[in-house]
């Protein structure tokens, strides 16, 4: 995670925030890299998030919809 640069993502985490697993979020940055997602709906916004608006961002674009109930 830190040879790619995604350990500073970790950081932002809220101090009320769950914290996930680092190998799920990796998984899940890999997962969209590799099917070069451009579009993404996630229902339930945290820690992941910033994780699939990465690898949008490094894919070259994408478009990220995130819902919250807060």
């Amino acid at each position: 995670m830190a040879s790619c640069g995604l350990d500073r993502l970790l950081d932002r985490r809220s101090g009320t925030a769950l914290s996930q697993d680092p190998a799920d979020l990796m998984f899940l940055y890999r997962s969209v890299r590799k099917r070069a997602v451009r579009r993404a709906i996630e229902f339930g916004s945290g820690q992941s998030t910033l994780f699939i608006a990465q690898a949008l961002h490094d894919n070259g674009a994408g478009h990220l919809w995130s819902l919250d109930a807060d």
